[in-house]
């Protein structure tokens, strides 16, 4: 009896990180994209897992652009000696353009929850993508991308 509860509890586990995902809506706020009337809101699903996991985002005429996602240690966002991964200048201003003028020192800088994603379209589209929460709930995740086309999105649960 007790191994059966432990081999149905572990089925429940898997199907759980299986099929936990979320949907991130991608509002272009700079570039192309973002002069379109009306302006685009594209989507993106992220899977979860505990580190890291799986991203797809649809954009224009059907171009898909995958990769994958990674929370990466807190030196990184405080920019401790040792960060694995540092923040290039043009992500930074992406916040301070998404956002208001100095919020990536307000609130990127130190955060709890710090996430970097790189996607690639068959197409050529690259997509750069950072996201920060309180660690609470994803759902008071922001976010901003930037791809190799000259756009500058606003990323957030949808």
């Amino acid at each position: 009896m007790k191994k059966n509860c432990v081999v149905v509890i572990a089925i429940c586990f898997l199907v759980l990180l299986t099929s936990c995902y979320r949907h991130l809506g991608f509002y272009p706020v700079q570039g192309p994209r973002a002069l379109k009337t009306p302006t685009p809101v594209y989507v993106g699903k992220i899977n979860y897992g505990t580190k890291s996991g799986v991203m797809s985002l649809v954009l224009d005429n059907g171009e898909v652009c995958t990769g994958k996602w990674h929370l990466l240690p807190a030196a990184h966002a405080t920019g401790a000696v040792g960060a694995s991964v540092p923040t290039p200048p043009e992500m930074s201003a992406a916040w301070d353009t998404v956002y208001g003028s100095g919020f990536y020192t307000a609130h990127v800088l130190g955060a709890f929850q710090f996430v970097k994603a790189e996607l690639k379209s068959p197409q050529g589209t690259v997509l750069n993508l950072e996201m920060i929460w309180d660690g609470t709930e994803t759902s008071r995740a922001r976010g901003v991308a930037k791809d190799n086309n000259g756009n500058i999105y606003k990323a957030v649960p949808s």
